[in-house]
């Protein structure tokens, strides 16, 4: 099995290998873990737990978790992103009834079946989607158990996700923040104030840091040179490309080329 942008593997496969572990936390970036929990008849209580894999943290495994491995790139929507990146907390409590509970389980079963039997390019697309509805089904089970509504349509969120569709789209075209202003109808001021406001970052940050997570992408596929892999991302000239790489990771695309593909598993 190749290892793409996700890997869906129980508590109980991973200590059969626990060497498997330290490999997977060089592939990817994000880590959920969850445990499922019988309250009563027809009721379930999931216990989950987001984690940021570039900090080393140390998880202990059990065998009853479902874990699934994910880079952020596939959180292509911005309105999943958003809510997502703007998480209050890493650590959940769910109550379930059995349909939701059925839900859940049908989701983890379509992952695994995709990342078994991938097509490429269409598995990831799906993965992607399923992935935002399961980000957005959260989001509403944590209104419901805080009783209150989140109005996600302000108008500087709904600012902000355009803000972020744009850089989807046009991130290797133009990275002039005058531009992604124009295209969301604020001054470049407002813009500033919106994504500090719904980011916590500046317009700049949340543009070189998307524009860095397309370059790991590129550079974890060998048949690419650094200047293909330059000028996919818009950047004139590989100089450039390379200065900006070292200077927001402090690590040369070829160094992280080298330890992605040292750890690399299929």
């Amino acid at each position: 099995m190749h290892i793409g942008n996700y890997l869906m593997i129980s508590g109980s496969e991973l200590l059969k290998e626990p060497e498997l572990y330290r490999k997977y936390v060089k592939c990817f970036e994000m880590m959920s873990i969850s445990r499922f929990l019988i309250k009563e008849r027809d009721r379930y209580i999931q216990i989950a737990k987001i984690v940021e894999l570039k900090y080393d943290t140390e998880i202990e495994i059990l065998a009853d978790m479902e874990i699934l491995f994910f880079n952020k790139v596939l959180l292509i929507d911005p309105t999943v992103r958003v809510l997502f990146d703007n998480r209050e907390r890493d650590e959940f409590t769910f109550e379930f009834d059995e349909g939701e509970m059925q839900y859940l389980k049908y989701m983890g079963s379509m992952i695994r079946r995709y990342q078994v039997n991938e097509v490429y390019g269409l598995g990831e697309k799906f993965i992607s989607s399923m992935l935002g509805n399961i980000v957005l089904h959260y989001n509403l089970l944590l209104n419901r158990s805080n009783e209150k509504e989140l109005n996600v349509k302000t108008y500087n969120q709904e600012r902000a996700y355009k803000f972020f569709g744009a850089i989807v789209m046009y991130h290797n075209i133009n990275k002039r923040m005058s531009f992604y202003a124009d295209e969301i109808m604020v001054s470049k001021r407002t813009l500033s104030k919106i994504t500090k406001e719904v980011y916590g970052k500046s317009p700049k940050s949340i543009l070189d840091n998307y524009i860095v997570e397309r370059a790991k992408e590129y550079l974890k596929r060998p048949e690419l040179t650094l200047k293909e892999i330059s000028a996919n991302l818009g950047f004139s000239e590989t100089n450039n490309f390379l200065a900006f790489f070292k200077k927001i990771t402090k690590q040369t695309p070829t160094e992280f080329r080298e330890v992605f593909l040292g750890s690399s598993l299929y």
